[in-house]
């Protein structure tokens, strides 16, 4: 009885022992598989990130690096796509003339000569008439209008339409300048008999006013300013906004600078990159690429704001310039002129048409707020408190 009891115990004992090895087998089993598969997916991720393509493109900005409102405009694009795609999207930069002759690089974009190009609407303006109209055209909309009206009314659609068809490229907004001086000048400009046989440097839409109002124009490039207004060649100019004009030194030749008693007028830096390149970017990327162009350009509006409020403060203490508004029948006046020749242009431009039309629906559901947009960052015209502390505490006793 003792024996088969014994016998019996030892029998279960070994049955449960061997149990038990098989369920530790088991466990080490599936702790090794798991482990196992652990190690391959780090390794398959660790190869996939290290095989994630990256992309090295080449362009040409449409200026040189010497002008800082440009070329660090330009420098900050290419950083924040670097940065916007984690390292994937890495751009060379070139300035312009290193890569192809100036004002060729959206032809060259379009042949696949570069894949990128950075300049402003108006170099497109041989190819498409619409293409001014989101540069600093008169008759124009404000800053941030063109930010509103690119970003929730249409206008950015357009944009990428026509220099599709026109550049076989994607085109992105990088740069907002802010208005431009009207025109700078060595003469007093109280009429419009004043313009009529002014000899002046202007180009493109404004070009094509001046010339109707009487002004007698005189073709020049950038460059070739300074000596004119040195020499006398020509009595005023216009080119760009207050900053830049200090930076190129604009200041040093000039008397007066006069300013829209209207609606300012902005210009766009734009990207434009070859369609066959951008196509080639994953969606993800693609993606990225326009959110860093869109923060650029917001982030180039507030720069220009900081360094014109500089500048024109050299411009008086320094150099001397008298700050001018130009009177309000000279303005209206040109106006009336860029008006009828939209109108003109539109007849055999659709593309034209687009662009009006457009402001035209933008202005019927933004309008409305027009008056209060100005109040977002006004002046009221004058500098700190509306009496000055001086005369304030003199209230106290």
């Amino acid at each position: 009885m003792e024996g088969n009891i014994i016998t019996t115990s030892y029998g279960n004992a070994r049955k449960g022992v061997k149990e038990m090895k098989d369920k530790v087998r088991v466990a080490v089993t599936i702790v090794s598989v798991l482990a196992l598969a652990s190690f391959i997916l780090s390794v398959m991720s660790t190869t996939a990130a290290a095989q994630e393509k990256v992309w090295t493109i080449r362009g040409q900005a449409a200026w040189g690096k010497g002008i800082q409102q440009l070329w660090g405009n330009t420098e900050k694009a290419a950083e924040m796509i670097g940065y916007y795609t984690g390292g994937r999207v890495k751009m060379v930069l070139h300035s312009g003339g290193e890569l192809v002759k100036p004002l060729e690089e959206y032809p060259s974009v379009a042949a696949g000569a570069m894949d990128f190009a950075i300049g402003c609407p108006c170099y497109a303006m041989s190819r498409s008439y619409a293409a001014p109209f989101y540069c600093d055209s008169p008759a124009n909309i404000s800053g941030s209008e063109k930010i509103a009206w690119l970003y929730y009314g249409g206008g950015l659609e357009i944009l990428q339409d026509i220099i599709k068809k026109t550049f076989n490229a994607k085109i992105f907004p990088v740069g907002l300048v802010t208005a431009e001086v009207f025109l700078f000048a060595n003469k007093d400009i109280k009429t419009l008999a004043d313009i009529k046989g002014l000899k002046m440097r202007a180009a493109g839409l404004r070009a094509d006013i001046m010339q109707y109002l009487g002004g007698s124009l005189v073709v020049l490039s950038g460059s070739e300013i300074i000596p004119a207004m040195q020499k006398g060649v020509i009595d005023a100019f216009e080119l760009s906004n207050i900053s830049m004009g200090q930076e190129v030194g604009f200041f040093e030749v000039t008397k007066y600078m006069y300013f829209t008693p209207r609606k300012t007028n902005h210009s766009l830096l734009v990207l434009l990159i070859n369609m066959d390149k951008w196509n080639s970017f994953p969606e993800d990327v693609q993606k990225r690429i326009e959110q860093a162009c869109h923060d650029t350009l917001l982030w180039s509006f507030s720069w220009n704001r900081e360094w014109d409020l500089v500048a024109m403060r050299n411009a008086v203490k320094k150099h001397g310039c008298k700050l001018r508004v130009l009177p309000d029948d000279v303005m209206r006046e040109f106006n009336e002129v860029a008006l009828t020749l939209y109108a003109t242009k539109a007849k055999k431009d659709p593309d034209v048409v687009r662009v009006l039309e457009s402001w035209e629906n933008f202005a019927k559901e933004w309008g409305f707020m027009a008056p209060y947009v100005d109040l977002l960052d006004k002046t009221g015209g004058y500098f700190g408190q509306m009496i000055p502390y001086s005369e304030m505490k003199k209230r106290v006793k």
